[in-house]
């Protein structure tokens, strides 16, 4: 709620993106609101996700469209594993912003 508090001050509000676990996507009410907001949905395996993220991404290059992406794909046991393996993944992905 801060961040679209903060987007909105900005006048960036519908530059969010968000990135979080597919299975949110099923929730009552919520998990069509998040797909009407273009959430991003993430399986939270590399091999599931390469290719969706990777298009859904790179159609953000234009650099005069804002783009506010926020990351949510560790759930809610963060560990310094994990951590490294999401620094790991996004240096896989090879867009160019």
């Amino acid at each position: 709620m801060y961040l679209w508090d903060l987007a909105l001050r900005k006048g960036c509000v519908g530059s969010l993106r968000f990135i979080l676990k597919s299975s949110l996507m099923k929730l009552p009410v919520f998990g069509w609101v998040f797909h009407v907001m273009e959430f991003i949905p993430v399986e939270r395996k590399w091999e599931a996700d390469a290719l969706k993220l990777r298009q859904m991404l790179c159609t953000y290059k234009n650099p005069q469209d804002p783009l506010w992406l926020v990351v949510f794909p560790e759930g809610t046991d963060f560990t310094e594993h994990k951590c490294i393996h999401s620094k790991n993944m996004l240096l896989k992905m090879d867009c160019a912003f």
